[in-house]
This record gives structure tokens, C-alpha cells and sequence, in this order.
């Protein structure tokens, strides 16, 4: 519901040879410009790390063991955000879309569990898969701090930023990387809830901004 800086070697100083020039600052890690998948930006300061950017970077291709590792952190960081709306949000229509993401992302997380003991699967980590960990949990904590219409708007925003990375990933990523028949006839169904869960929040997200216009 992308990260490794590469340090060069100090040019040798001479008597006759002017200190090199400050090496210009490395290029922001987080994306200055809006998500175009999000209709209004979230009220919150958290400035999510795109888990695509990190698979891109990426070139080694995920192993079975390693996708299912994605999607288990994948529903791992919805239902922990989803319980968090559960506590603090008074709004129905998003305690709604709150119940819809533990339900849908703990059968998902189950599902992918049984499959990965069914195959012989161990799920493993990868530089995608911690690049996903670490954009939910920074979302957490932004959402941690918010609360009212604050929270609201911000945990559905979240979830459109989420959903839509997740989508992308899937599509971009896990797909063309998947080897396993049944772990690839999982993924398509996580692609379908995924995209449900995406058109949902969007929705709620633009009910919100019309009632916020009022």
C-alpha cells in the first residue's frame, strides 16, 4: 500500500602545480522534481529514493530467491504503513484503504512464503530489494510525524508513490528477471493487486482534494 560514491585518488602536488579545483558536489540521490503519478505532493518532508533507480543501477540480474525477497519487502512496508493509519487516522476513507492493504498485502506475503517452501526457495537480499526497505522506512517515519489531515493526505500520497514504484518494478525488473514458472505466475498476480491498490488510493486521493477545495 539507488548508492555507492566513488572516491578518486588525490592528484600528487608539485611546486610548480596549483591544487586541483574542488571536484564539483555528486548529483542529489532523490529527485527534485514531483512523481507526475502523484496529483498532490505529500504534506510530509520525505523525499523517497525510487527503488526502479536502484534496480537500474543494478545490473546483475535478481535470482527467484532474490524476488521473492523484493515483494515480501514490498508487502512488509505497506502493511507496517497501513497499520500505522489504522492508529491515527479518523478519516473512514482512508481506514478503508488502511484495512484493504493488510488484508491484501499479509494473503500476498503468505502466498509468496508458501511458494518459496513449495520450491525450495530461501528469500534472499539484493541491492533492490534494501533500496526498497529503506524507501518504505523512510516514508514510515515522515508519516510518524504527521497527524489529522496532515497524516491523511500524506499516507494516501505515500501509497500512490508506492504502488506505482512497486507496478514500475515489477514491470522493469522482476518480470524479465524471473527464471521460476510459479514464482513468474505470482508476480502477475502481485501486478493485479498492485494495480488495484494504485487506481484505489488515486481516487481517494483526488475525493480528498476536491472535498479540500470545498
Amino acid at each position: 500500500m539507488g548508492l555507492v560514491a566513488c572516491s578518486h585518488d588525490e592528484q600528487p602536488k608539485t611546486p610548480t602545480t596549483a591544487d586541483p579545483a574542488p571536484a564539483a558536489s555528486a548529483e542529489p540521490l532523490v529527485p527534485t522534481t514531483p512523481d507526475p503519478t502523484t496529483p498532490n505532493p505529500a504534506s510530509t518532508s520525505y523525499s523517497p529514493v525510487s527503488p526502479v533507480a536502484a534496480a537500474t543501477s543494478d545490473s546483475s540480474t535478481l535470482t527467484n530467491d532474490q524476488i521473492l525477497e523484493v515483494t515480501h519487502t514490498a508487502n512488509e512496508g505497506e502493511i507496517a504503513q497501513a497499520r500505522l493509519a489504522v492508529s491515527k487516522s479518523k478519516d473512514g476513507r482512508v481506514q478503508k484503504l488502511a484495512a484493504m492493504m493488510i488484508h491484501d498485502h499479509s494473503d500476498a506475503d503468505a502466498k509468496g512464503k508458501a511458494l518459496a517452501a513449495k520450491d525450495n526457495l530461501t528469500l534472499q537480499p539484493s541491492p533492490t530489494s534494501e533500496a526498497l526497505r529503506a524507501d518504505a522506512s523512510d516514508a514510515t517515519t515522515a508519516l510518524q510525524g504527521e497527524a489529522g489531515a496532515g497524516f491523511d493526505k500524506g499516507y494516501v500520497d505515500t501509497q500512490i508513490h508506492e504502488h506505482q514504484k512497486v507496478l514500475d518494478l515489477i514491470d522493469q525488473k522482476l518480470v524479465p528477471d524471473v527464471t521460476n514458472a510459479d514464482v513468474k505466475a505470482y508476480l502477475e498476480d502481485v501486478r493485479v493487486s498492485v494495480a488495484a491498490h494504485l487506481e484505489h488510493a488515486r481516487k481517494v486521493a483526488q475525493k480528498m482534494s476536491q472535498q479540500a477545495q470545498k
